[in-house]
């Protein structure tokens, strides 16, 4: 399969296309526990990035 480009004005729209094509559902731990709501919090940071 041959690479797709795609030109993008800003990282915002980027991100926000890319979300779109992935259908992310929000992060929620399957977990009640400090540990699984701190790692879903941790990743949702990181999404941010």
């Amino acid at each position: 399969m041959p690479n797709v480009w795609i030109w993008f004005p800003s990282n915002e729209e980027r991100r926000k296309a890319v979300l779109e094509l992935l259908d992310f559902l929000p992060l929620r731990p399957t977990e009640r526990s400090r540990k699984a709501l701190k790692e879903a919090e941790r990743q949702r940071k990181e999404l941010e990035l």
